[in-house]
């Protein structure tokens, strides 16, 4: 019953991140890489000025936005989407220290590990099928794929490797094994189902909830052992 309320509630608070984000993501689409229009004032002057003659004039200053000039490295944290991941790695954390057994820093390390390494995967093959789209936005257009500062074949390479590197880990090290299924599943969901989805129907973000729900869940499987 308590597994069942943790994923429940993981669940309801994915939905309703997931329904803010697609607002902003949708604002910042808008926005993103565009250049910025300043209203500049004249100064004010005392002198007589004629009827053609505004005080307060608008001019267009363009502000360029700069590019990111990263390395290869920083490229790859973008595939792997790392602030993202970051933030699931918390949830898994969170969900292994609710969990009923003592804190093993071997088990925590494992599965925040391999719960990042399936994030990573699954964040790079949601780019990869989604190449055509991100090139299309402003907001994505600057992403590693788009902007070919990394090829596809990399792209493949390096969410294969995270993918099964992550798998691996969590059954290797986690006694039990429905942990790894569940990282794996959810490689699956967010890359596979989510992503189609996403062109398809507005409830994507409710699949995308479920993505979410799953890392704590799988903290707490690993702290009950």
């Amino acid at each position: 019953d308590f597994i069942l309320e943790v994923f429940i509630l993981s669940m309801l608070g994915g939905i309703l991140n997931a329904r803010k984000l697609h607002c902003l993501s949708t604002a910042r689409g808008r926005f993103s890489g565009k250049s910025l229009t300043v209203m500049k004032q004249r100064p004010f002057s005392s002198s007589p000025t004629s009827d053609t003659d505004d005080s307060i004039v608008s001019e267009e200053e363009v502000v360029p936005v700069k590019k990111s000039k990263s390395g290869k490295l920083s490229q790859y944290a973008g595939l792997a989407k790392a602030r993202l991941s970051s933030l699931v790695v918390l949830t898994t954390g969170a969900g292994y220290a609710i969990g009923p057994a003592t804190f093993d820093p071997v088990i925590a390390a494992s599965v925040c590990g391999g719960t990042a390494l399936c994030a990573a995967s699954a964040g790079t093959f949601n780019q990869i099928f989604e190449i055509e789209q991100d090139s299309n936005m402003n907001r994505t257009k600057l992403r590693p794929l788009p902007s070919g500062a990394v090829s596809v074949n990399e792209a493949i390479a390096f969410g294969a490797t995270t993918g099964l590197t992550g798998t691996s880990l969590l059954l290797t090290q986690i006694q039990d094994p429905t942990v790894a299924m569940l990282g794996l599943g959810n490689i699956a969901l967010y890359a596979g189902i989510y992503t189609y989805s996403k062109k398809v129907t507005e409830y994507n973000t409710w699949i995308g909830s479920v993505v979410g729900a799953i890392p704590p869940l799988m903290g707490w499987v690993a702290a009950d052992g």
